[in-house]
């Protein structure tokens, strides 16, 4: 479970800053300043539709990296992860994101409706993230704990997931 500390930021403090700022005690979600977004890592591991949907209910959306900077903070959620505390799955390197092709198979797109080749983030680890027609094939993507790009993933496996909420 991810522990928060209430900081209390001064009037001028520097909001680009690259470090995180923990919310109150109890709030799951981390504050990153500098891409004006909150974070949640969800150990309990879900299928991409139930995670999408949870996250739905929190008043948030699975995370979407639009940026490089956006991308290394969510890899380094999942770097720094607590693995023996994941549950539900027996893949515990990687976790959803809010980037699928499930409505239309040649097109990866974000939870928000947007093409990801026309955001500012689109890479993919090593041959990821090829289109297909096949409904067996991965259709839905995640991040993982070493590779510099997206991952495509089955959507009916379960992974830990990452929800955001944009500031």
């Amino acid at each position: 479970m991810m522990m928060t500390v209430s900081l209390a930021l001064p009037a001028d403090t520097d909001t680009d800053s690259a470090e995180p700022v923990p919310l109150t005690p109890g709030a799951a979600y981390t504050h990153y300043p500098s891409v004006r977004r909150q974070y949640r890592l969800e150990y309990r591991a879900a299928d991409w539709h139930t995670a999408r949907r949870r996250c739905r209910r929190q008043g948030a959306q699975l995370a979407v990296p639009e940026t490089q900077e956006q991308f290394d903070i969510l890899q380094r959620i999942v770097r720094a992860m607590h693995y023996p505390n994941v549950t539900g799955t027996d893949y515990k390197l990687m976790a959803w994101l809010g980037v699928s092709s499930l409505d239309d198979y040649s097109v990866w797109r974000n939870v928000y409706g947007k093409n990801i080749m026309e955001t500012n983030f689109h890479t993919w680890s090593g041959d990821n993230g090829k289109t297909s027609d096949n409904p067996r094939e991965p259709h839905c993507a995640g991040v993982d704990a070493t590779n510099a790009g997206l991952r495509d993933w089955w959507c009916h496996r379960p992974l830990v997931y990452i929800c955001e909420i944009r500031v």
